[in-house]
């Protein structure tokens, strides 16, 4: 009889992948959730991917159309040098509802190429002033 097992998504990903070293190897890791809420903070792949790269001292990035997540929700979970190493960034706060859903793409390149490349530019280390943006 054949054994079989039952194992997260992220865990098989992240084996199959490699993604433990790939982070390793990172100055910046950037992930997304079409809603960054408390049920991600839960164990979501977002979360278990924000987790390795606190754990490898790594920046991340989470793109997301709402964050419904406060800096309380975040200083609930992690520490206040954990929280340097995260930002969130959404787009409906930015672009709006029908701006995010119709022109998402755009709304992605123009938020990657001002505000996620000014947390190297403006600091030179990628080190922020908060965890959510």
């Amino acid at each position: 009889m054949e054994r079989t097992s039952l194992v997260s998504g992220l865990d098989f990903v992240a084996d199959l992948t490699d993604l433990q070293q790939k982070v390793s190897g990172s100055d910046l890791v950037v992930t997304g959730e079409g809603s960054f809420d408390l049920q991600t903070l839960q164990g979501k792949a977002v979360a278990q991917i924000i987790d390795i790269c606190l754990q490898k001292d790594k920046h991340v990035v989470v793109l997301c159309g709402v964050n419904q997540v406060t800096q309380q929700d975040l200083s609930g979970k992690y520490s206040d040098d954990q929280l340097k190493k995260i930002k969130v960034y959404d787009l409906v706060s930015r672009y709006g509802a029908e701006g995010s859903m119709k022109r998402t793409k755009e709304c992605l390149e123009l938020l990657c190429s001002t505000e996620i490349k000014a947390l190297f530019t403006s600091s030179g280390d990628g080190d922020g002033d908060g965890a959510s943006q």
